[in-house]
């Protein structure tokens, strides 16, 4: 997941994202914590970063 994130967050890889949801909806489902993969990502793609972005559309 962390590889899925980077490469879109980094590439701009859009046929990323269905299957980062797909992994992310894996981690809920198995009562995996959010903040053990937020933690693993460089702090350029943490979640606060990210809210605070702004939308390219």
């Amino acid at each position: 997941l962390k590889t899925r994130i980077l490469k879109f967050y980094d590439d701009g890889n859009m046929e990323a994202i269905p299957s980062i949801l797909e992994e992310i909806l894996k981690r809920k489902l198995a009562g995996k914590n959010d903040e053990s993969l937020l933690d693993q990502l460089p702090s350029n793609v943490r979640r606060e970063d990210l809210e605070g972005g702004e939308d390219s559309d």
